[in-house]
């Protein structure tokens, strides 16, 4: 029996390091689907994350083509013709091959374009998709096209929200316009979900909310890797940065209160797309107290190696307002902290600024501390008891946040579509 088939269009491309959606995506596999995934081509490491997902990459540089060239619509035309007028399979696909192979001698497309591989994917193993799930924005617009074309339900995956009054009319009216005749959108929380609806114009029942997370509590000894990939003295206690060498992630005041912290105390930071020298060169810092990690980790378990040779886990969060990713998406974080869930999936207590959702579960589970100041650091390190730590933190994350426990209403969209 043929297993039922789920396209996700994924622009980011990087579900390698990111565990909610590879955990989506695994778990849609564990119950029976086929999971294909387009991507651009990335210089980063990517791979299928587990059997049953399919991974298609296409060149980033062509990606947009399509959308706006005129000779696109014929593909849409010929889909819509059939639809209405009970032509046989075979014909159409005759005609889509034909209408493939002209874009792609005008030059319309190429063979690493999307509309290229996705077209000829279809055609090749002739599985119409249960559903095509676009990932923010760009895959939202892209599913709504290919939507048209296969004659498929879509959906939307929401990790970063864009606002109107953060970017004008002419950027939010196609994504708005996609959004118009979505299945259902995912959202992180009730507030995410209610900013979500608001700006996309999305009825909110069709929202279901997921933090983002992984799936299930890594356990693990507490390791030396770090002491040892970076020469750092084994008696001392490890605070990791992880994420964006960024204004938004305040790494500039962290690392100006790194003078102050106990001896017995180094500052390692990370990004997961590595770290290199010009991302830090404006920075004067204290050589002897913080140390880079320069590599990038390609999955989840080179992450948990990294992750139990660490005693606490910074995530610190500022809207700058300089991007259309930095401002209100920012401040109106909530549950979309994947790098917070990490921590914790890891039995990691986290040391956040964070006074929403997730810095109300911290303090409910004693699961780290919550600051107000960046200069509250040194003091905290001074006094960090770690007793029973560690279990809090996985209580937290599998009671509040694990995949497998907000997984369910999805497939229930899923199977209903």
């Amino acid at each position: 029996m043929t297993k039922p088939k789920i396209l996700i269009i994924h622009p980011e491309g990087n579900i390698n390091t990111n565990p909610n959606l590879s955990g989506i995506v695994e778990i849609l596999c564990d119950i029976g689907y086929n999971v294909d995934i387009v991507s651009p081509e990335m210089n980063f490491f990517q791979e299928t994350p587990c059997v049953g997902s399919k991974l298609l990459l296409y060149n980033s540089s062509s990606k947009r083509k399509y959308f706006f060239n005129k000779k696109i619509p014929i593909v849409l035309k010929i889909a819509q013709i059939g639809r209405n007028n009970n032509i046989r399979k075979e014909k159409i696909n005759r005609s889509i091959y034909l209408i493939r192979d002209f874009l792609f001698k005008k030059k319309v497309i190429r063979k690493n374009n999307i509309v290229f591989i996705l077209i000829s994917n279809y055609l090749w193993d002739r599985t119409k998709y249960k559903i095509i799930i676009g990932i923010d924005r760009d895959g939202i617009i892209e599913a709504s096209y290919f939507s048209k074309i296969f004659d498929i339900p879509y959906a939307l995956i929401s990790y970063e929200i864009f606002f109107l009054d953060e970017t004008s009319e002419e950027f939010k009216k196609p994504e708005i316009s996609a959004c118009k005749e979505i299945a259902f959108a995912v959202c992180q929380d009730p507030l995410r979900s209610s900013l979500l609806v608001q700006e996309n114009q999305i009825s909110q029942p069709n929202i279901v909310n997921i933090p983002v997370a992984g799936r299930e509590i890594r356990t693990g000894k507490q390791s030396h890797y770090l002491h040892e990939k970076l020469n750092i003295p084994k008696e001392k206690k490890i605070a990791l940065f992880a994420g964006s060498i960024s204004k938004w992630s305040m790494i500039e005041e962290l690392i100006m209160t790194v003078q102050k912290w106990p001896d017995n105390w180094v500052l390692v930071l990370h990004s997961r797309y590595g770290i290199n020298y010009q991302d830090l060169w404006e920075f004067q810092y204290d050589t002897e107290s913080i140390f880079i990690s320069f590599d990038s980790y390609n999955e989840l378990q080179d992450l948990s190696e990294m992750l139990f040779s660490v005693n606490l886990g910074i995530a610190l969060y500022n809207p700058t307002f300089e991007s259309i990713y930095t401002g209100k998406n920012i401040k109106y974080l909530g549950l979309s902290s994947g790098k917070i869930a990490t921590y914790l999936q890891h039995g990691i207590p986290v040391l956040t600024n964070q006074n929403g959702i997730i810095g109300e579960y911290i303090r409910e589970y004693q699961a780290g501390y919550t600051i107000n100041n960046v200069e509250d650091i040194p003091d905290i390190l001074q006094k960090i008891n770690f007793s029973g730590c560690k279990e809090r933190c996985y209580k937290l994350f599998k009671e509040k946040l694990d995949l497998n426990l907000h997984i369910h209403p999805l497939i229930k969209k899923i199977m209903e579509t």
